[in-house]
């Protein structure tokens, strides 16, 4: 959990609100991702930033990286998060 300087935790906004906030063009939408998306989320990465395939980024384009490092607020029950 992230604690500021003041001592207090910030409130951070829900996707539900960020998404809510943002006008999208017609052809696109928000959505949470979740473990089943991923291999498509990285197919799609890939194609449109094919750069991303090396140096420090590399990381987005490999299942290992949203397996280990991405939380997925569905896969834990509600009273573990904080």
């Amino acid at each position: 959990m992230v604690t500021l300087d003041n001592g207090t935790h910030p409130a951070w906004p829900t996707a539900d609100t960020l998404s809510s906030a943002v006008s999208f063009p017609s052809a696109y939408h928000c959505e949470i991702l979740g473990p089943d998306g991923v291999a498509t989320l990285i197919e799609e990465v890939g194609s449109c930033y094919p750069g991303l395939a090396v140096g420090g980024a590399s990381c987005l384009l490999r299942d290992d990286f949203y397996a280990n490092r991405v939380f997925f607020e569905h896969l834990f029950p509600v009273e573990l998060r904080a």
